[in-house]
């Protein structure tokens, strides 16, 4: 072991490792372990403090005994006796110092690795902080997103429910319609075979007047036509006159009209004439381009157009009805749309997408 002779031991530097720290273990942990630490290693350094002075002070008092009476061998025995002594006391001393200050080290390397594992426990908590707090971001734009969604969805189920009554309406009109033009046909159809029933004998001196066509067109590439008839003779009825007396209209023969009025005494037998014009004729309009409309119900999909080419005094639905497309197919039924000024004629087709 070393031997300190008469210096002192060297101060141990504790500015930095003793000073107290709310973070330390130390403090936080135990106050036994911060008393072990600081306030002992204090109480060592005051009395090793107090030890020295009192060692200069002998010394001082026996150099100053030693300079009037020099001591004598036995003194000199006495004093290197004290000596050693003092420096065994300085050795234990100087052990219990070391000791203390591994204790202290191996304290603060404790506490620094429990400081670090602090640092990874926070760093993992903030991580993990953030992923949470990017998943619930993550969850609020999908549920708006599908909000959004949920909400269209409704307009467009909506909108579909108010197309759909429309379309149930218009049906429900043209369906009309188209019984009472089935009725006209039959009509006509029972009034065209009653004419050839009727032998071919002309009424001597009956004929008509110059055919007048009408105003607006009769349907699609027909115009009607009417004339007075004139010069009854006796024994014949204005009807069967008008049955089974002929004209000729734009140079074609006809043998019957397709109607007979009696217009009384003052209008007299008027006969009337559906007759087919050529392709300049102004009875034959046409459909624009189809447009897809989209599924309108299960396995039906719409397409429309609207109809171009009518004439002012024209009965459009009749001519919409009546008028076919590019590939010769008339509409479902046809619909005068709000707002607007064009006449539409809609086709319906099974569509299986739909």
């Amino acid at each position: 072991m070393a031997k300190w002779g008469s210096q002192e031991p060297p101060a141990y530097n504790t500015t930095n490792n003793w000073q107290s720290d709310e973070r330390s273990p130390l403090n936080s942990n135990s106050e036994t372990v911060s008393t072990s630490g600081y306030v002992v290693l204090k109480s060592s350094r005051l009395y090793g403090l107090l030890f020295a002075m009192f060692a200069m002070s002998f010394i001082l008092g026996n150099v100053y005994n030693y300079a009037n009476s020099p001591p004598s061998p036995a003194e000199w025995e006495l004093e290197r006796r004290q000596h050693q002594a003092d420096v065994k006391l300085w050795d234990s001393e100087r052990r219990r110092w070391d000791r203390e200050v591994v204790q202290h080290q191996a304290q603060h390397k404790q506490w620094e690795h429990e400081q670090e594992e602090i640092r990874k426990d926070r760093a993992e908590s903030l991580e993990r902080h953030r992923e949470i707090v990017k998943r619930e971001t993550d969850l609020q734009h999908e549920l708006a997103i599908f909000n959004r969604d949920r909400l269209r969805l409704e307009r467009e189920k909506n909108e579909m429910s108010k197309t759909r009554g429309q379309y149930e309406a218009d049906k429900r009109i043209w369906d009309t319609d188209r019984a009472t033009w089935a009725r006209d046909r039959d009509d006509w159809e029972r009034e065209r075979r009653e004419r050839e029933s009727v032998p071919h004998v002309h009424p001597a001196g009956a004929h008509w007047d110059i055919p007048v066509p009408s105003k607006e067109c009769h349907s699609y590439g027909k115009r009607e036509y009417s004339a007075r008839l004139w010069d009854i003779p006796s024994g014949w009825t204005w009807l069967e006159a008008c049955r089974v007396t002929p004209i000729r209209i734009d140079g074609v023969l006809i043998n019957q009209p397709d109607r007979c009025e009696d217009n009384g005494f003052w209008g007299g037998v008027v006969g009337r004439w559906i007759v087919e014009e050529d392709e300049e004729s102004l009875c034959r309009p046409w459909f624009d381009a189809k447009k897809d409309q989209g599924c309108v119900a299960s396995k039906l999909r719409r397409h429309e157009a609207p109809i171009v080419g009518l004439q002012r005094n024209d009965n459009w639905e009749v001519m919409c009805a009546t008028t076919p497309d590019a590939d010769y197919q008339r509409p479902k039924y046809c619909v005068n749309k709000p707002y607007t000024t064009h006449r539409t004629g809609v086709w319906e087709s099974f569509d299986e997408s739909c």
